[in-house]
């Protein structure tokens, strides 16, 4: 059941999305996999923590409930991943624990589906996707966003159903180390899907002449953000 003040922070990290979350009013439930910033968020959230406005949830999302290897990159905590060869993309090598993992779906059933689902979790999105494509579309969020790694990822999204995209510039909205406004106040128009590929596509491959809304930055990333519209 869609739960209209509820959002999902699937890639806690250190906390700055769930903090804008909550400042907007919304309930939030938060995933983080690796143990030391569970335990820093624990601490900056207490408050939060102990009336009930959030929900910590110290497990990764994987492909079913089990145990998976978490590689921990000390030096940038962002690319932390159950996939070694991007979170050591540096070449240097860190701690690994053992997270306990569990599908999406298990989470829409104890704690009902997210107004909003955030998924930023360094290729682990796929996991999120395949969760999402075995639920009926009513079951879906009604708004979500997932960094943009590859175009496959839109394309799952528009086979789910979803058919208005936007495609975020995250150094562009101008929220530090934050991953920004959400739903209809995401920076931008909703637009099709191809329009939305198109964008990506020609941002990335550098065809600045091409693209309208997006910077030609080469450091920054995107956010594929889609809107429920039945």
């Amino acid at each position: 059941m869609l739960v209209p003040d509820l959002i999902y922070d699937i890639g806690l990290h250190v906390g700055n999305d769930t903090a804008y979350y909550m400042s907007e009013g919304y309930r939030v439930i938060a995933v983080e996999a690796n143990p030391m910033l569970v335990e820093q968020c624990k601490k900056r959230f207490a408050r939060e923590l102990q009336n009930g406005l959030l929900r910590i949830l110290p497990i990764g999302i994987g492909p079913a409930e089990g145990m998976m290897p978490f590689y921990v990159n000390p030096r940038n905590t962002e690319w932390s991943a159950f996939d070694k060869e991007v979170a050591w993309r540096d070449g240097q090598d860190g701690p690994v624990v053992d997270v306990p993992v569990m599908r999406l779906t298990e989470l829409f059933k104890h704690y009902g589906v997210p107004y909003f689902l955030k998924s930023d979790i360094e290729t682990g999105d796929r996991f999120v996707l395949d969760a999402l494509e075995t639920l009926d579309r009513k079951d879906l969020p009604i708004y979500m966003s997932i960094e943009a790694h590859k175009l496959e990822y839109l394309a799952r999204l528009n086979v789910m159903g979803y058919t208005a995209f936007k495609v975020v510039d995250q150094k562009a909205h101008g929220m530090h180390a934050c991953s920004g406004p959400f739903g209809e106040k995401a920076p931008g128009r909703w637009v099709a899907f191809d329009v939305a590929a198109y964008e990506w596509l020609h941002s990335i491959m550098g065809h600045r002449e091409r693209h309208t809304w997006l910077t030609n930055d080469p450091k920054t990333w995107h956010d594929f953000h889609v809107k429920r519209t039945w």
